[in-house]
């Protein structure tokens, strides 16, 4: 799994384990630094939330 899908499935489970689907974009990015054990990039942050934001809308949830 490339980076980018890691961060977005890191995402995904916590918004499914009922986290709130607002993160904030700083917690989203030390929350994936901190799963990840290293320092994570606006790039591979933005990519992974856009991606996350995609398949909810293709899939017709509300994000």
């Amino acid at each position: 799994m490339g980076l980018v899908s890691h961060i977005k499935q890191m995402l995904e489970d916590r918004l499914q384990e009922g986290g709130p689907a607002g993160l904030g974009y700083r917690v989203a990015w030390a929350t994936a630094a901190r799963e990840l054990g290293r320092p994570v990039s606006k790039e591979e942050l933005e990519a992974a939330i856009a991606g996350l934001v995609r398949d909810n809308v293709l899939a017709g949830r509300q994000v």
